[in-house]
């Protein structure tokens, strides 16, 4: 059986997505990724997309960083390779999307979402047993005082993983007009 790809930008709910897979389908092999291969054609990819500029601002967070122009510039700029695989992925047979606004919080949405394109039965409860394990303020309350660079190789989360906006969809408001140009210029969007 093949590989199950979870491939999506950084800070765009790709770590919860990838631990929900894993919930779902747990025989099956799991590679998480912020980077497209084409060795995986065949393989099922699961991709999470996120507003950049929420993206960006949440990149900022996690790494105690201002957001200004320098940052917002190197947040993006760490992200381009990514978005330039988001934009290959057409030519992938086997691909679900999945929209951050839609699932954020939302686990019943997520689960469904997973367990039909990946052909496997959800379980009564699974959704809600996640959501006790993987729910934001859980994550933030166990994350927020440990370095960025203290990994869980097992659930892939690490230290601040959850920003202190705890994840919420529209921050990247925050941007200014000439940021917002940044970010739309580094990604080609």
């Amino acid at each position: 059986m093949l590989a199950i790809i979870q491939f999506s930008p950084p800070r765009s709910g790709s770590t919860l997505c990838y631990n929900a897979i894993k919930w779902l389908a747990p025989e099956r092999t799991l590679k998480k990724t912020h980077g497209v291969e084409y060795r995986w054609f065949l393989c099922p990819i699961i991709t999470t997309l996120r507003d950049p500029f929420d993206s960006v601002v949440s990149a900022c967070q996690v790494h105690g960083e201002q957001i200004n122009d320098e940052n917002v510039t190197k947040r993006a700029s760490r992200m381009k390779t990514s978005y330039d695989g988001l934009k290959r992925l057409k030519f992938f047979p086997r691909v679900l999307v999945l929209q951050y606004d839609e699932f954020y919080d939302d686990y019943d949405y997520l689960f469904d979402k997973i367990a039909s394109f990946l052909n496997v039965e959800k379980q009564p409860g699974a959704s809600d047993n996640f959501r006790a394990e993987y729910n934001v303020e859980r994550l933030y309350s166990r994350t927020k005082d440990a370095r960025f660079d203290e990994y869980d190789k097992d659930t892939h989360i690490h230290g601040s993983h959850i920003s202190k906006d705890r994840g919420l969809p529209g921050k990247g408001q925050r941007l200014t007009a000439s940021q917002r140009e940044i970010v739309k210029s580094i990604l080609e969007i």
